[in-house]
């Protein structure tokens, strides 16, 4: 049973049980009529508006709670799928109060005590409407939120692939680099070639694989497949220290001082001491040369 129909049934249960104390609901057409009382004892710092405005909050709280137990257990419209406080505020925004007055009592203490008497009405065929409308919208709600929790549910389960992907990827992509630099040192420049090649056939947007294919055309003096190769994985990342060390030494090459002086220091811009200690020194060396 929904927590929802479970405080409608407490509502009625309490109604019949209590009779609702000094409350009465009389039924008259399609209008019904609701009494509610409330009281509050007044504060020595508040003023008799604020008491009767307190007095005033507990009798419409009475009155929402039969208007509620209506709701509940005579409309015509089911009203299980909606909570305890969307029921009370639904009944609180349909009570129309149209007579009220106030009463105050001095208590033994001195303080006074002050009552409310409101008296309100509720129209039946508005109020089936207005639920009818609540209970549609909570539906709809509900529809929505279960859909958008399945569909981040399923990007979760994306994302998680992805990324379990891309792990698998980097440790492969990482080793075949690895054999393809070994072969580098080796001075073994075809074979590394050859692996560089598989790197960007299976990874065409890794920009290292590009850098180090272009330093083996570098070495074999096929200066325009290395500048193509560093152009390229500029594009893909421009933050990639050794495209710039490696077209500043096609650039050196070709004869192109201005242009090797520009991506040498593109390259220290961008480089790191742990990482590209040795082409920093070098790249250093070959600034003094050029610009000497």
């Amino acid at each position: 049973m929904s927590a929802g129909k479970k405080f409608c049934i407490g509502l009625l249960a309490l109604g019949l049980v209590a009779g609702w104390g000094r409350v009465s609901v009389q039924v008259e057409a399609a209008i019904r009529t609701i009494n509610g009382t409330g009281e509050y004892i007044m504060e020595d710092n508040e003023t008799m508006k604020q008491a009767q405005d307190k007095a005033y909050e507990e009798a419409m709280r009475s009155i929402s709670q039969q208007a509620a137990v209506y709701i509940c257990g005579e409309s015509r419209t089911e009203s299980a799928e909606l909570t305890k406080d969307e029921v009370e505020l639904l009944a609180t925004a349909l009570v129309q109060v149209r007579e009220k007055r106030f009463d105050k009592e001095v208590m033994a203490d001195g303080k006074l005590r002050i009552k409310a008497f409101l008296v309100g009405d509720i129209d039946e065929d508005a109020t089936e409407k207005a639920l009818a409308e609540k209970v549609a919208q909570f539906k709809q709600k509900k529809a929505l939120d279960e859909v958008k929790a399945k569909h981040e549910a399923q990007q979760k389960e994306k994302e998680a692939a992805k990324k379990e992907y891309n792990e698998a990827m980097r440790h492969t992509v990482t080793a075949m680099l690895a054999d393809g630099e070994a072969l580098q040192r080796q001075g073994k420049y075809a074979a590394a070639l050859e692996i560089f090649n598989e790197v960007i056939k299976e990874h065409p947007s890794y920009a290292k694989g590009l850098v180090r294919r272009g330093e083996c055309y570098v070495v074999m003096n096929k200066l325009e497949s290395a500048m193509q190769d560093f152009n390229q994985a500029i594009k893909l990342d421009a933050n990639e220290a050794e495209c710039y060390f490696g077209r500043g030494q096609a650039y050196e090459m070709q004869g192109k001082k201005e242009d090797a002086i520009a991506d040498y220091r593109k390259f220290l811009e961008v480089s790191n001491i742990v990482e590209h200690g040795e082409k920093i020194t070098e790249t250093l060396d070959r600034l003094s040369k050029l610009e000497g």
